[in-house]
């Protein structure tokens, strides 16, 4: 249970883990393979914190923008609703691997 429950807080899929404990149920087996799935499970890592930084960036001139003041000229309601007023295209990429 401590496997399944170090893999599952290090973000590996409940797929990678079945194929993990497979794995690990062979010892003599070649660890290619978990190789493969450490360095996937890296990169889709990597590409979600790249997304996360850019909506960071985003919210952050968004909250910037925003002076006080009516809502009117609230920079980040009408950013919320324009979304050509964001500075990059950040729909949802973030949320989409979760």
């Amino acid at each position: 249970l401590g496997f399944i429950r170090h893999a599952r807080d290090l973000g590996f899929t409940v797929e990678a883990i079945r194929d993990l404990i497979d794995l690990q149920e062979n010892p003599g087996t070649d660890c290619a393979k978990a190789d493969e799935l450490a360095r996937h499970h890296l990169v889709e890592t990597q590409k979600r914190i790249e997304q996360l930084r850019v909506l960071e960036s985003e919210l952050m001139r968004m909250i910037d923008g925003c002076a006080g003041g009516k809502v009117g000229s609230c920079e980040i309601v009408t950013s919320l609703f324009d979304h050509s007023k964001c500075l990059s295209d950040h729909k949802s990429k973030a949320l989409k691997e979760q």
